[in-house]
């Protein structure tokens, strides 16, 4: 997805939650207690040892993962 709200819309829609917001003023995100999911244009790496997250991981309380992925399988 190019757009990122679109893409917020999608994570939004996927996992509930999160509070609509923008990083200092700037950048769309959703914000997770102090996690920021961010939906800016993609920015290359300065410097090759620089790298961005490529997986985001998330705790299903109080259900067994597999209830967790039932639940965003009927979401998609």
């Amino acid at each position: 997805m190019a757009d990122p709200t679109a893409r917020l819309n999608w994570y939004e829609g996927m996992f509930g939650g999160g509070e609509r917001s923008k990083l200092k003023g700037r950048i769309d995100g959703l914000k997770y207690g102090n996690v920021w999911l961010l939906a800016g244009e993609p920015v290359a790496p300065r410097r090759r040892r620089e790298r961005r997250p490529r997986h985001l991981q998330y705790r299903v309380a109080g259900q067994h993962v597999d209830d967790g992925l039932s639940v965003l399988r009927a979401r998609a």
